[in-house]
Formats: C-alpha cells, structure tokens, sequence
C-alpha cells in the first residue's frame, strides 16, 4: 500500500515536471509568435494588450485580433500552409507593416453575373430619340 502510494507520488511529480517544462515552452513558442504577429502588423504590444494583463481581451483591437488569427488559422488549413510550395498565410498578406491596411474589396464585383448595363443619360436619350425620328 505504502509502496503504490509512494509510485503514484513520484509519477506525479514527474508527469508536474513535464508539465511544466511544456508550459514554459509553449509560453515561449507564444512571445515569439507574438513578435511576428506585431512585426508583421506594424505595432506594438500594447496596442491589443492591457499592459495590466496581458491576458485580457478588454480592448476592442484585442478581439479584431483574435478573430484574424483565426482567419489566418483556416488559411493555413486550408492551402496557405507555406509547406510543398504553397504561399504561407500571414498577418503581413494584407497588413504589409501597417496597423490599417490600404486594400479595399469591392465586393459587389464578384456577387454580379453580368456586368451592370449603363443608363442612358438624358442627353443620350435625346440623342436615340432624334435618330429614330429621321
């Protein structure tokens, strides 16, 4: 009894080790994510975090944030790995350094079957109207 209760001491206290091992690393794999994510964008720490916890999601940058690293996320999923050749998707494909990328979509152009016919303008209607009356 002594002895399993001893075991399942030292096994969890090398399984507390690991994990913290695990946690320092994945601490550090996030700063230097974080680095290039803010190189990329063009700014600096305090622009998405509180500098009284790092933690917080209070700013509104800090949501627009999170659901771009989302975005970026499915990207990568989805074809812009950056493996086998592929482009890799990142925060600099649109931001190019700069918080406010310049990049506006029309996105009227792309739900359009057909190119929109012009409406004659008045003076163009007197125009036809004169050459259907000779």
């Amino acid at each position: 009894m002594k002895l399993s209760l001893l075991f399942l001491l030292f096994a969890a206290s090398i399984g507390w080790a690991q994990t913290a091992e695990k946690i320092k690393k994945s601490e550090d794999d996030v700063r230097q994510e974080m680095i290039k994510i803010s190189r990329q964008v063009g700014v600096t720490c305090t622009e998405c975090h509180s500098t009284k916890n790092f933690k917080s999601n209070e700013k509104p940058t800090f949501k627009v944030a999170l659901a771009h690293m989302k975005m970026t996320e499915v990207l990568k999923q989805n074809g812009f790995s950056g493996k086998n050749g592929e482009a890799e998707a990142s925060c600099y494909m649109c931001h190019r350094g700069q918080l406010k990328f310049d990049h506006k979509e029309h996105f009227n152009d792309h739900f359009r079957s057909e190119p929109k016919k012009k409406k004659p303008t008045e003076k163009e209607q007197v125009v036809d109207d004169k050459a259907d009356m000779d």
